[in-house]
């Protein structure tokens, strides 16, 4: 009966993996590690306020691992995880995310993505701001009317942008 044994390690050959982590880490490369699709469709089924708090890890054997910033957004979303997972898989129009994962971990703020919804705000022009007044006119309460003409002043905003 031969005698088999195992080769020793060669000291001289690296294996591929270690080469290409350290390629790619000497040149800054961004490898994706989740699909396009996948968090097109998480933004588009959890909206920016979710998107500001949390950082989609990665995704394997259909499970989606989600960073959260703190522990009250986790339990949050853990009561949301039903509804995201039927919004997400409608989403990407078949169902292949079968559970989410989330943890308490980093949380980009450089992110677009992850950055806070902001409004931002174009002027109004007179014209504008005339007919609002006009709509306004006919009410006398004065705090119903202020209130109203707010109101209707972001409604505009909001439209325009």
């Amino acid at each position: 009966m031969p005698n088999y044994r195992r080769r020793k390690r060669n000291p001289y050959f690296d294996h591929i993996g270690d080469i290409l982590k350290k390629v790619v880490k000497k040149n800054k490369l961004n490898l994706p590690k989740l699909d396009l699709r996948i968090r097109e469709a998480w933004n588009a089924s959890v909206g920016p306020l979710i998107i500001s708090q949390t950082c989609l890890d990665q995704f394997k054997y259909g499970i989606l691992y989600v960073k959260v910033s703190n522990s009250v957004w986790m339990q949050q979303l853990q009561f949301m995880k039903e509804e995201i997972l039927d919004k997400l898989n409608r989403a990407l129009e078949k169902e292949q995310v079968k559970n989410i994962s989330f943890s308490i971990g980093p949380v980009p703020a450089e992110s677009p993505a992850n950055k806070p919804f902001e409004l931002k705000s174009k002027p109004l022009n007179p014209r504008e701001i005339r007919s609002i007044e006009q709509c306004i006119s006919p009410i006398k309460d004065p705090e119903l009317s202020d209130i109203l003409k707010r109101v209707m002043l972001k409604d505009l905003q909001r439209k325009k942008s």
